[in-house]
């Protein structure tokens, strides 16, 4: 990263000295406090009062409840800056944030499960038209196996979604490139 921005650049860096940056990054950092300090007292509160821990399991559970306290926060936050200057903030009070929210968030839920649907019945067409069954079932060299997977792949991924590819990959294509000699973990990292 660091070669292709040195590279790239048509001119030069124009960085701050660090006694002229550093002020500036801790003006622009002090509006984001408030926001640490819910998202670790929520965490905390898990944490503590009912001994989940923040990891890959629990985080579908943790994030709504961190999302909802950072909306109730910005409610109580937004009233008391109203009460002191009246007319600079337009805020449209925590339930109809949360109608609002919600609302957005179905139509977009429902979108994400059309794909998903429309996805796997590709791939349930292109399993029913046996199109695998045109390649062969194991190559000799790991190198055209890899290089027909990459091409699959390629095409499977401009018409399908990364989920039904996924599900349909492991079906029918995994089995070629498994038999051919690649390590599940090459394959899947193409």
């Amino acid at each position: 990263a660091i070669v292709a921005l040195s590279v790239n650049r048509q001119s030069q860096f124009n960085l701050a000295p660090s006694a002229e940056a550093f002020p500036a990054m801790t003006q622009a950092l002090k509006p984001l406090i408030p926001y640490v300090l819910v998202i670790a007292a929520v965490v905390l509160f898990y944490r503590l009062a009912l001994d989940v821990s923040m990891d890959e399991f629990s985080a579908p559970r943790l994030l709504p409840v961190i999302m909802l306290a950072i909306l109730v926060y910005e409610h109580v936050s937004l009233k008391n800056r109203k009460g002191k200057a009246s007319g600079e903030i337009n805020h449209q009070g925590l339930e109809r944030s949360l109608r609002g929210a919600t609302n957005d968030t179905t139509a977009e839920i429902g979108a994400l499960l059309l794909l998903l649907g429309l996805s796997v019945s590709i791939g349930g067409v292109i399993e029913r038209a046996h199109l695998m069954e045109a390649f062969p079932q194991s190559f000799d060299s790991a190198w055209s196996a890899m290089l027909l997977m990459v091409v699959i792949l390629v095409i499977l991924g401009m018409i399908m979604d990364a989920f039904g590819a996924v599900i349909l990959v492991t079906a029918t294509v995994a089995t070629i490139a498994y038999s051919s000699g690649i390590h599940p973990i090459h394959f899947w990292m193409v």
